[in-house]
């Protein structure tokens, strides 16, 4: 499994030695590096989900910057283990 990194914010995980190497500076907003990140994901404990009466099951998200670097490239003990059961997915939405 890709290693999942846990920090307090972005910010924190831009700043970080390792991980933040990852964040390329060359553009005027910035960006992971596509090709070995993936960035906000969401990160939540299946017993803590609600399910309302028509089936539509609400997560409630983990607070903090979490983030997946290919761990081909990055060999962190920094690596975030998620308690078991927890269930982790990009956020392709952008916001939890």
């Amino acid at each position: 499994m890709t290693p999942l990194y846990k920090f307090t914010d972005e910010a924190s995980a831009k700043s970080d030695p390792a991980v933040g190497a990852f964040f390329i500076t060359d553009t005027d907003t910035g960006a992971w590096r596509a090709d070995v990140c993936i960035p906000n994901v969401q990160v939540w404990d299946p017993a803590q989900d609600t399910t309302a009466s028509d089936g539509t099951v609400t997560h409630t998200y983990q607070s903090g910057f979490f983030i997946r670097i290919a761990g081909s490239v990055l060999s962190s003990p920094g690596a975030y283990a998620l308690p078991d059961g927890w269930q982790a997915q990009p956020d392709f939405a952008g916001t939890p």
